[in-house]
């Protein structure tokens, strides 16, 4: 650079990393380069400088929110480093709901996919797996219907082989013995 010129100046972060300063040191003292359109620009150059360049991770913020009523849905975290993972934990309110629709960034997850886990208390768990941008997460509750009635009314188990050895009532239920080769 000749005496008094300006110098013009890129800085290309890695993916998934962005700028967060960009400093002349003159000895001890450091201060804010001029950035003009993704151009640093030192003006009027006439000693030496050295420039300091500080990096940072891309940080996304994570929302959860439930559409209608009936439940929760929570996050571990509402704001995550570039590439890290989220845990979802989705609480229908009362036993008599459960889970319908669940949407991360208007993207469909199949409430039946693997992916969900169950615990005991009907509390389901899912992972958004490698967060790359502002994440949302939409879960919706129905209610479950009670079926009411005897479960022989709903419910009907034939084999397709084997034979029946024994059938009985014990405490007003039925029970039926097959032989070891039903199925």
């Amino acid at each position: 650079v000749q005496h008094g010129n300006d110098v013009s100046f890129t800085v290309e972060p890695s993916p998934k990393y962005y700028v967060e300063s960009v400093k002349k040191v003159d000895g001890e003292s450091k201060s804010d380069v001029k950035k003009e359109n993704d151009i640093y620009i030192i003006p009027n150059v006439t000693s030496h400088h050295e420039i300091e360049v500080t990096f940072a991770i891309n940080t996304y913020e994570v929302t959860a929110a439930v559409d209608g009523e009936n439940g929760t849905v929570e996050v571990n975290k509402s704001t995550v480093d570039h590439g890290e993972d989220v845990t979802v934990t989705i609480t229908p309110e009362t036993n008599e709901y459960r889970l319908s629709s669940f949407k991360v960034n208007d993207t469909i997850v199949p409430v039946n996919d693997k992916d969900f886990t169950e615990d005991d208390h009907n509390v389901l768990t899912y992972t958004v797996d490698n967060v790359v941008e502002p994440t949302e997460i939409i879960a919706a509750f129905e209610h479950v219907s009670v079926l009411e009635g005897e479960v022989d009314t709903y419910v009907n188990i034939e084999p397709t082989s084997g034979s029946l050895i024994n059938q009985y009532k014990e405490d007003d239920h039925e029970i039926r013995v097959y032989s070891k080769d039903a199925k």
